[in-house]
C-alpha cells in the first residue's frame, strides 16, 4: 500500500476556527469537490495518527473536519498551532490509499420499489438505470443520519433526482437509495425519504465488531448487481 499523493491543483491550506470551547472546525475550499473530499480524508488520517494531546474525537464532514478536545488536557491556542502544523505536512505521515469495497446489491422489483419512478424521471429504461448505478465508483463523504449510514458521492448526474416529498415511515435495513445527487445505504430499519433502488445483505453497522461501521470516510464503493452474474461472496466485504 502506498502513500496517497498530494492532490493535483491541491486545495488551499485549511481554515481552523473554534466550533465551541472544546472543538475546532477545520474547513477546506477548492474548485473541485473531489479535491476537497481527498483533503478531508488525508487530514483525518493525519490527525488520527498524530497523537496530539487532548484530542478526544475526529468527525469528518463533506468539506470539514470537527476536532474535539479536552480543555483540561490541552491549551486551545497551542492545539490550534499544532493542528495547523500537522495538516501542512503532506509527506511525513503515512496515509494509505482509499479502500475499494464492492457491495452486492439486489435490484429486483420486490426490493427496489422506486426504480420505475427513477426510470420515468431520468427518461432511461430501468435496466439502464441499474447499469449506471453499478458503473459508478462512489466515495464515502461522511457517515451520519444513523450509525453507519454512508453519504456516497459519484452518482451519475442523470440519476440525480429529488428526495421524496413524503418520507416512508419504514425503510428496510440494507436498502440502497438515491436522492439529490447522492447515494446511500440504510444500515437498519428506519424512516427515510430517499428513493429505494435496491437492497444489500451486507451489514453496515454492527456494535459487536471492533470497528462497528463497515465503511469510513474516503472509502470507494462499487455496487455489483447480484442478478447478472454468479457471485463468489468471498470477494466482497
Amino acid at each position: 500500500m502506498q502513500n496517497s499523493p498530494k492532490p493535483d491543483n491541491a486545495t488551499a491550506p485549511p481554515q481552523i476556527a473554534f466550533l465551541s470551547d472544546s472543538a475546532f472546525l477545520v474547513t477546506w475550499e477548492s474548485e473541485s469537490d473531489k479535491q476537497v473530499a481527498e483533503s478531508v480524508r488525508i487530514g483525518w488520517q493525519q490527525l488520527k495518527q498524530s497523537g496530539l494531546q487532548g484530542v478526544t474525537g475526529l468527525v469528518p464532514g463533506f468539506a470539514s473536519l470537527a476536532v474535539h478536545f479536552d480543555p483540561r488536557q490541552a491549551c486551545a491556542q497551542d492545539l490550534q498551532v499544532a493542528l495547523r502544523a500537522t495538516l501542512s505536512t503532506h509527506t511525513a505521515t503515512f496515509v494509505p490509499k482509499p479502500r475499494q469495497i464492492r457491495i452486492p446489491v439486489n435490484f429486483d422489483s420486490s426490493v427496489a420499489p422506486d426504480l420505475p419512478e427513477v426510470s420515468r424521471i431520468s427518461g432511461l429504461p430501468e435496466q439502464e438505470c441499474i447499469r449506471l448505478l453499478c458503473s459508478a465508483v462512489y466515495t464515502v463523504r461522511m457517515l451520519g443520519f444513523a450509525p453507519g449510514f454512508p453519504y456516497l458521492s459519484g452518482l451519475p448526474d442523470v440519476l440525480a433526482i429529488p428526495r421524496k416529498s413524503t418520507p416512508r415511515l419504514q425503510v428496510a435495513a440494507g436498502s440502497v437509495a438515491i436522492a439529490g445527487g447522492m447515494a446511500g445505504i440504510y444500515p437498519r430499519e428506519s424512516p427515510g425519504g430517499w428513493s429505494l433502488v435496491g437492497r444489500t445483505t451486507v451489514s453496515l453497522f454492527d456494535p459487536a465488531r471492533l470497528n462497528p461501521c463497515l465503511l469510513e470516510p474516503g472509502d470507494e464503493v462499487i455496487f455489483v448487481n447480484t442478478g447478472t452474474q454468479q457471485l463468489d461472496t468471498r470477494s466482497f466485504v
